[in-house]
């Protein structure tokens, strides 16, 4: 079963929601509910009127499959067989399609394949001529079951499989944020809630256009699309008492790391859930799952050594081998911060200045006993098993103060930006690679 759900825009602290739908596909073994709680007055695509009658008959050839020029019009007549599964040749002329319709038969999924030769949605505003229609707004469909419009991410929500006594509510949040910030923290972009009666379920998120220019870091500085970064963070609340307690879900991380997406979010993404086992809390703004930006520029500086005691991290900053013309100079930072607290960004506990020769470089970094001592959100002690880490990586080649094209940063391609949970380990690698931005300085 697959819900659809659109996103809540929060505007100067207003939230408006958008309404949903169900749409189920053959592709999924889940179930769920598809009940979205949010109501609001944001149009969605797809989810008018399916297109007119006029759009096919019953034949589907390409001369009757696009007779409905005239029918076709306002839309109405529910799934309509014509230019359905049919042999449907390439979908005939595909008709006007109606005005408002998303035409996809069976909600925009595309029952055996919707309108067309079956191999996607229909209709919406104007139709086409091409194989399966225009597609119109995001209705198109793939076959016995499609995936939604471009705007769509569908997001799973894994876990053994599990019927729920009673419906849960799925609080699910958007956030993004620039990468060459790494103080900034993230923006929350859209919010959704959805109630779900099983696990695991795939949930599909509409998805705001652009996403990048509702990421506001501050002084009014538009976020290039291409340093966009963004994540998810959920919470199951199992009991629905607006709480996020122990016997409720979140991220399991050991399972399905913290993942962030360069540019916009993907159209698919899977995460495990598992029970929180924390003291409650409340639901609003989710588990975080990520806290700051941690980002690919926008480097840190600092002023050396961790302060002693506690362990070594071998930090290793993997290249292709090459012994540097002069040396170079390594920023390191170590963020942490309170995974309960999604708003609250990051704190900077410690900063590594060192000196390397060559790639790959091997950084031996002193960590403290308790770490997690030094994370400061603002609301009191983090608790150890709420605390989560992850490093900070900029290599200035030419030692001038600034972070420019030619130094080095975190290669996200090659190994993804990981978080730790509760302690450090006593070893980390990660691949470095040209930043290839205009320069900004080294604070």
């Amino acid at each position: 079963m697959r819900v659809r759900v659109h996103h809540a825009i929060i505007i100067a602290g207003l939230t408006l929601f958008g309404c949903g739908d169900s749409d189920s596909g053959d592709g999924s073994t889940s179930s769920t509910s598809g009940t979205s709680s949010t109501s609001g007055t944001s149009s969605t695509s797809g989810t008018s009127s399916t297109s007119g009658t006029g759009g096919g008959g019953t034949g589907g050839g390409e001369s009757t499959g696009g007779g409905g020029v005239a029918a076709g019009g306002d839309g109405g007549g529910g799934e309509s067989t014509g230019g359905g599964s049919g042999t449907g040749g390439s979908g005939g002329a595909g008709g006007s399609g109606g005005d408002s319709g998303s035409g996809t038969g069976a909600g925009g999924a595309g029952a055996d394949g919707g309108a067309g030769t079956g191999s996607g949605g229909a209709g919406g505003d104007g139709g086409g001529t091409g194989s399966g229609g225009a597609g119109g707004d995001g209705g198109s469909g793939t076959g016995g079951g499609g995936t939604g419009g471009a705007g769509d991410t569908i997001l799973t929500l894994d876990h053994e499989p599990l019927t729920l006594a009673e419906p849960a509510t799925v609080y699910i949040t958007l956030y993004g944020y620039d990468a060459l910030l790494a103080d900034a923290g993230a923006d929350d972009v859209a919010r959704y809630t959805i109630d779900i009666e099983a696990l695991p379920v795939d949930l599909v998120l509409d998805i705001p256009e652009n996403p990048h220019t509702l990421i506001d870091q501050g002084g009014g500085r538009p976020v290039e699309r291409e340093n966009a970064k963004f994540y998810f963070s959920v919470v199951v609340d199992v009991d629905r008492d607006g709480q996020f307690c122990a016997n409720d879900l979140v991220q399991d991380y050991d399972l399905s790391g913290w993942m962030s997406f360069r540019m916009e979010p993907p159209a698919e993404y899977s995460i495990f859930v598992e029970e929180s086992g924390a003291a409650c809390h409340p639901t609003e703004g989710g588990t975080g799952g990520g806290g700051g930006a941690g980002g690919d520029g926008g480097s840190d500086g600092g002023t050396g050594g961790a302060g002693g005691g506690g362990s070594t991290l071998l930090l290793t900053l993997d290249h292709e081998p090459v012994t540097l013309a002069e040396p170079a100079r390594a920023h390191v930072t170590l963020w942490g911060y309170d995974a309960l607290l999604a708003d609250a960004g990051a704190d900077a506990i410690l900063r590594y200045t060192l000196d390397i020769a060559e790639f790959p470089a091997y950084l031996g970094l002193d960590i403290p006993a308790d770490p997690h001592t030094l994370i400061d959100q603002g609301s009191g002690p983090v608790e150890r098993e709420n605390a989560r880490f992850y490093f900070h990586v900029a290599i200035d080649l030419d030692r001038d103060g600034q972070l420019c094209a030619n130094d080095f940063v975190q290669d996200y391609d090659r190994s993804p930006w990981t978080s730790f949970a509760m302690d450090l380990p006593a070893a980390h690698s990660v691949f470095v690679e040209e930043l290839g931005a205009i320069c900004r300085p080294i604070e």
